[in-house]
C-alpha cells in the first residue's frame, strides 16, 4: 500500500522523540545537579557517578534502538486487517470508559487504588486497569476515525482522563491528549479550548498534589511557586527512566547482570501464578522487575516500582523483547499512516506519553500476566479499528 505524504515523516519524529527522550532529560538533569539549580537530597533516587565515556555509550544505545524501531516499523505491513465496529458500539464502549472513570473517581474518595499493595487483585484495581486500557484503545481509535466522530467523543474521553487523576502522571496523561486533540482543531476552536485545558489544569494540579501528598504538602507547593517544585521535583521525576538507563549502562542496577534479569523475569511469572491460584503464599522478592529497578535506585525496603523506559526494556533483553518491538512498530505505523496530516513535535510529546503504559514496561509485560500487555495488544487491535461510515 502506497504510504501518503505524512507517514515517513511521522514515523520518524514519534520513534525520535521515544530513542532520544531519555538522553535528553538526562542531559537536563545533570545540568541542573551540576550548577546546584536542584537539591538531590529531595528526591529519594541515588543516581550513578557522571562518567563521559557512559554518556557515550547511552548515545549510543539511543541511536541504536532508533535505528532497530525505525527499521522494524517501516517493515511492517499497514492495515494487515481491518476491524469494522458500528458508531453504537463506539458509543457504548465509551459509556462503560466513563461509568469506569466515574467508579474509580468515587472509590479513590477513601481508596487510594494506585498506591495500595496488592490493590491489582481487587475489583477497583481490575476495574483501573481495564479503565486505562480503554482509555488509551478509545482514543487511538477516536483519533484515527475522527471523521466519523463528534466533539462528544473528545469530551468523554476527556473527562473519563481527569476524573480518574490520583497523581501528576494523571495530570500529564490528560494534557497530552489534550494538547494532541487541540492541534487538530480549527482556528475558533483553538480560542475556546485553550482556556479550557488552562482552566482544568489548574485546578486538576491542586487535586493531583492534595491526592498525592495531602493538603498540607499541597498548600505548600502552591505558596512557594511552581519554580522550586519544577526544579526539585518535576525534572527529576520525569528524568527518573534516564537515570535509570544511565544506572544500567553504569552496571549499578541488579538488572545490568542479563542472567539476574533472565531470573528476575521468570520469578515475576511464577509470583503471578502464586497470586491467582495460591493467595501470593511464597513470593519472591524483587516481586517484579520494576520492583528490582527500585530496589537498585532507592533501597531493598522501597514500595512498589519503577518502569524502565522504552530505550532500556529494549536493549536489557534482546532478543525477548523483539515481538513487543513488532507490535509497537505495527501501532506506530497504523498511527502514522492513519492520521493522514502532519503532526507537530508537541503532539508527538502527547502522543509518546499516551503510549508510555505501552512502551516503557516492556520488561514486565514479559511474563504474559500482565495489564501493560492488555494495553499493548488493545492499542494494537484499536489501531486497525474503522468506524462505519455513516449513510
Amino acid at each position: 500500500m502506497a504510504y501518503n505524504q505524512f507517514t515517513l515523516e511521522n514515523i520518524f519524529k514519534i520513534i525520535f522523540f521515544l530513542s532520544f527522550i531519555d538522553l535528553l532529560l538526562l542531559s537536563i538533569h545533570r545540568l541542573l545537579i551540576k550548577f546546584q539549580l536542584t537539591d538531590e537530597s529531595l528526591y529519594p533516587f541515588i543516581n550513578s557517578d557522571f562518567f563521559l565515556s557512559n554518556y557515550f555509550i547511552l548515545i549510543l544505545c539511543s541511536f541504536g534502538v532508533f535505528i532497530l524501531t525505525i527499521f522494524i516499523t517501516i517493515k511492517v505491513p499497514v492495515n494487515k486487517f481491518k476491524i469494522y465496529i458500528s458508531r453504537n458500539t463506539f458509543f457504548w464502549l465509551l459509556m462503560i470508559l466513563l461509568i469506569s472513570s466515574v467508579y474509580i473517581f468515587l472509590i479513590q474518595q477513601v481508596f487510594k487504588i494506585r498506591y495500595e499493595p496488592g490493590s491489582i487483585t481487587t475489583l477497583p484495581g481490575l476495574v483501573r486497569v481495564i479503565n486505562s486500557s480503554m482509555l488509551i484503545g478509545l482514543f487511538i481509535i477516536y483519533q484515527l476515525n475522527r471523521e466519523q466522530s463528534d466533539y462528544k467523543t473528545i469530551i468523554i474521553i476527556l473527562i473519563s482522563s481527569i476524573i480518574t487523576v490520583d497523581g501528576l502522571s494523571g495530570i500529564a496523561m490528560f494534557v497530552s491528549m489534550a494538547l494532541f486533540e487541540f492541534f487538530r482543531l480549527n482556528y475558533k476552536k483553538k480560542i475556546f479550548s485553550s482556556i479550557l485545558i488552562i482552566i482544568i489544569t489548574v485546578i486538576s494540579l491542586d487535586t493531583a498534589f492534595n491526592f498525592k501528598y495531602g493538603s498540607e504538602n499541597s498548600d505548600y507547593v502552591l505558596l512557594t511557586g511552581y519554580s522550586d517544585y519544577l526544579y526539585n521535583f518535576i525534572i527529576p521525576r520525569f528524568s527518573v527512566h534516564a537515570e535509570q538507563l544511565y544506572s544500567y549502562i553504569s552496571q549499578d542496577l541488579d538488572i545490568s547482570n542479563y542472567s539476574y534479569l533472565y531470573t528476575v523475569i521468570i520469578e515475576s511469572f511464577n509470583n503471578r501464578l502464586k497470586v491467582i491460584f495460591d493467595d501470593g503464599y511464597n513470593i519472591f522478592y524483587p516481586k517484579t522487575v520494576g520492583q528490582s529497578i527500585l530496589y537498585s535506585m532507592q533501597g531493598i525496603n522501597a514500595p512498589g516500582g519503577s518502569s524502565p523506559g522504552y530505550v532500556l526494556s529494549v536493549i536489557s533483553f534482546l532478543p525477548f523483547t523483539f515481538p513487543l518491538i513488532v507490535i509497537l512498530a505495527f501501532i506506530f505505523k497504523q498511527v502514522s499512516f492513519r492520521l493522514n496530516e502532519r503532526v507537530n513535535y508537541i503532539q508527538v510529546a502527547g502522543l509518546c506519553y499516551v503510549f508510555k503504559n505501552i512502551s516503557a514496561n516492556l520488561l514486565d509485560m514479559l511474563p504474559i500476566i500482565s495489564p501493560g500487555l492488555i494495553s499493548l495488544v488493545l492499542a494494537f487491535l484499536s489501531s486497525h479499528v474503522f468506524l462505519k461510515i455513516r449513510k
